[in-house]
């Protein structure tokens, strides 16, 4: 019975797998409700060199960085709902089990970062346009929110920020090896 567990979910992976090569900008939430699968499962079928992950203790390292990289796109996606938020990623800071974003920002409120359960760096299509975005995952592998690099008036991603979020994912993961 068990066995045929493992080979029913072999299947399913497989099958994401495909689609992700047919359709690179395929949404991967839905595609992981579709599926009964977490989203960072989704992640981890997308191709090789598209995507990085790193440990939840980079949580605050990372968040601080980003305060520092200027006018990204936060998003939020509950499944009903899918928040947007153009803008700086506010400062913030460790209190009361929460990492608490300044409340001087448009965005603001606060995190249960305790529940991250891993960081990933995604490198991919969306729309027909190339993304990068830093996703923090819980402990179910659902998604919490995502940070996406800008973009300038022509629609390019800031290379700035792409460089910028590479290297902070790249450091912070061998400082969480280390």
């Amino acid at each position: 019975m068990q066995q045929k567990a493992q080979e029913d979910i072999s299947a399913i992976k497989e099958s994401i797998r495909q689609t992700l090569a047919k359709n690179p900008g395929t949404q991967l939430e839905p595609l992981a409700r579709e599926n009964g699968l977490p989203t960072s499962d989704v992640i981890e079928l997308l191709p090789e060199g598209t995507w990085q992950k790193t440990s939840r203790e980079c949580f605050v390292d990372i968040m601080k960085a980003l305060s520092k990289l200027g006018k990204m796109t936060t998003i939020i996606n509950t499944g009903d709902v899918i928040f947007e938020y153009v803008g700086e990623v506010p400062n913030g800071g460790v209190a009361h089990g929460f990492y608490n974003l300044t409340p001087k920002s448009p965005l603001h409120g606060h995190i249960r970062h305790g529940n991250c359960k891993a960081i990933y760096l995604v490198e991919r299509l969306f729309m027909n346009l190339p993304t990068l975005s830093i996703q923090f995952a819980n402990q179910e592998g659902k998604i919490m929110f995502k940070v996406y690099a800008g973009r300038d008036e022509n629609r390019q991603l800031l290379a700035d920020q792409v460089d910028a979020m590479k290297a902070l994912f790249k450091n912070t993961t061998e400082k969480a090896i280390a």
